[in-house]
């Protein structure tokens, strides 16, 4: 986010396969963000009021190979992970998402 054009010098040299971005990111509750989602930094205790699902957009045109999304809400709440996140973001990106934050349950319904 500071310096993006990074994204580009690493995958022009060395191929978009060896870039995997990691994002942590949060709800907004005041509509700071157009998607609802904030970067964050500092373990999550400092918001950006970059959006990430834009920034995942961006990130995903430049080249990375992947993207690794912590949802810092859900992060050690046992109570899941955060599916609207992972959705908002599945819908902008086409490459690989990772998804982490939590997974002490799961989050969707198995048939039985």
């Amino acid at each position: 986010m500071a310096r993006p054009d990074v994204i580009d010098e690493i995958t022009r040299h060395f191929g978009s396969q060896v870039l995997v971005l990691s994002v942590d990111a949060r709800r907004t509750h005041d509509g700071a963000t157009p998607s609802g989602f904030e970067i964050t930094t500092h373990g999550g205790r400092r918001g950006t009021g970059i959006d990430a699902v834009a920034w995942a957009r961006e990130a995903a045109d430049r080249g990375v190979g992947e993207i690794l999304l912590n949802s810092i809400d859900a992060d050690g709440t046992r109570e899941g992970f955060d599916i609207e996140m992972i959705k908002a973001v599945r819908a902008a990106v086409q490459v690989p998402l990772i998804a982490s934050g939590e997974r002490g349950r799961p989050s969707i319904s198995r048939p039985p």
